[in-house]
């Protein structure tokens, strides 16, 4: 027979914070789509919605979190730790440090937004995490970038932080997802210090949604034209 251990009242507060901060981070939570496509569908939508080329923003998305060819709404870069999580709940709790506080290192969901620059656009910050408000965020991001920038190629490195110069392999890395999905929008970031050697991965659920959202806008235009 095992003797159970009396237990000791730091043990006892240990567990009393334990509990109020899995209450707190339980409160917290919020409810996401679990389709694996809900990022790739609210890109090509504000892609369409806030005339950005088209691919270019599914693109910046795919380098950002689309390890296996779709983007991942659920992807986190904790301290230089990449984590993948199926868990909604799990990948929220990476957002918090066991104290309940917001972690200032780590970006997050589809777009792989910076939690220390872009939180207090996103109440709980937990929404971060949520395809739609984590895209849209983006997207009205990129925007005003290229409002303030010359060209789609500096707005593509001042997203990722720099200049044209200092993050020339990261407008590469657009570049080439955007080469594969629409040529006459990669011609928009004028890459001709890029090389299209390196393949890379679009999964066939990605090209074929970009490729039907294409079909769809044209056939919106089209119909607009006959009105």
């Amino acid at each position: 027979m095992r003797v159970q251990e009396p237990t000791s009242p730091l043990r006892k507060l240990r567990t009393g914070v334990f509990a109020v901060f899995t209450t707190l981070a339980l409160g917290c939570l919020v409810s996401m789509p679990a389709r694996a496509d809900s990022c790739t569908d609210a890109v090509l939508n504000a892609e369409q919605t806030l005339d950005i080329p088209s691919g270019l923003l599914l693109s910046i998305a795919l380098v950002e979190s689309g390890g296996g060819g779709a983007p991942n709404a659920l992807a986190l870069n904790v301290g230089g730790r990449a984590i993948i999580s199926n868990d909604p709940a799990i990948a929220q709790a990476h957002l918090r440090d066991s104290s309940g506080r917001i972690r200032s290192n780590v970006n997050a969901g589809c777009m792989q937004l910076s939690v220390y620059y872009h939180r207090s656009g996103f109440r709980p910050v937990e929404k971060i995490l949520d395809p739609a408000a984590n895209v849209w965020y983006a997207a009205r991001f990129m925007a005003r970038l290229r409002h303030d920038s010359a060209n789609w190629a500096e707005a593509v490195a001042r997203y990722h932080g720099g200049s044209v110069t200092g993050s020339q392999g990261y407008v590469c890395k657009v570049w080439r997802n955007l080469n594969q999905l629409s040529p006459e929008s990669a011609d928009t970031l004028k890459a001709g210090r890029c090389s299209p050697v390196e393949s890379v991965r679009i999964a066939p659920a990605t090209r074929r949604a970009f490729d039907n959202a294409q079909v769809a806008q044209s056939e919106d235009g089209a119909g607009s034209s006959e009105d």
